[in-house]
């Protein structure tokens, strides 16, 4: 017989934490992702996360193997672990209490990095998606397909460490900028903003999603294969020599 819930003697199982690189798997790398976005380490013990979409919280319970139960917290849900050594564990890989402005490095196996970063973009980033008629006046039949992919941080130093993991991993550049102010209690933080262009983002969410089977926030995963099946043929334009046709991936030419 398991736990009852609310029962507040009731002990959850502990988490797995891996003891070398071999043991981590791309479900943990995920779910790192996603704390070091929508996460918190509080109280010494407790690990949590917060997010508006259910079945968010649902998929992070599932890479961890907790069994907490979901609860309200305004007009979002969370989840609540309590588990030192997972905490401790945390702390060891670059996520640590109050990270808003201090969140750097995350240490993930290279090979795992994917998963992470899908976390990343699925805990605080955007797709952005749509159309647009760049000169509606001389020539309005002619529809540009749009595409971005966002990620959003308040410590500039987590945003350009991710910058310089996607370079090495995918070879995309991306660029930096300040979006908004952010509100830290009595502070005001500037909001960064590592972006992608449009062919830059079809490279790395072909690579984010090249695994089916991967967790994911399925909301944006539908945004890019929206766009896949749209098929509208690009061109990428180079600053010097003729322009290279290129099509959308995975789309017939």
């Amino acid at each position: 017989m398991g736990p009852r819930p609310g029962d507040r003697r009731c002990r959850w199982p502990r988490i797995q934490i891996p003891g070398a690189e071999d043991e981590w798997t791309g479900e943990l790398a995920y779910a790192v992702g996603l704390l070091a976005t929508d996460g918190g380490l509080t109280g010494g013990k407790s690990v949590g996360l917060t997010s508006k979409d259910r079945c968010l919280i649902e998929v992070f319970k599932s890479c961890i193997g907790a069994q907490a139960p979901i609860g309200r917290n305004g007009s979002a849900y969370r989840v609540q672990v309590t588990d030192v050594r997972f905490h401790r564990w945390l702390e060891s890989i670059g996520i640590t209490p109050r990270k808003s402005l201090t969140l750097g490095a995350l240490v993930v196996p290279s090979g795992l990095l994917v998963h992470a970063i899908r976390g990343l973009l699925d805990g605080d980033g955007s797709i952005y998606t749509g159309f647009t008629v760049p000169n509606r006046r001389r020539y309005p039949d002619h529809v540009y397909q749009r595409l971005n992919v966002r990620f959003h941080s308040a410590s500039l130093k987590h945003i350009q460490w991710l910058r310089v993991v996607v370079e090495k991993e995918r070879g995309l550049q991306g660029w930096v900028t300040v979006q908004r102010k952010k509100s830290l209690g009595d502070r005001h933080a500037p909001m960064h903003v590592l972006r992608y262009s449009k062919h830059e983002s079809m490279r790395l969410l072909e690579w984010l999603y090249a695994n089916p089977m991967s967790p994911r926030l399925d909301r944006k995963w539908r945004k890019w294969i929206a766009f896949r099946e749209a098929g509208k043929p690009t061109r990428t334009w180079h600053r010097r020599g003729a322009a290279q046709p290129a099509t959308i991936p995975g789309t017939p030419e």
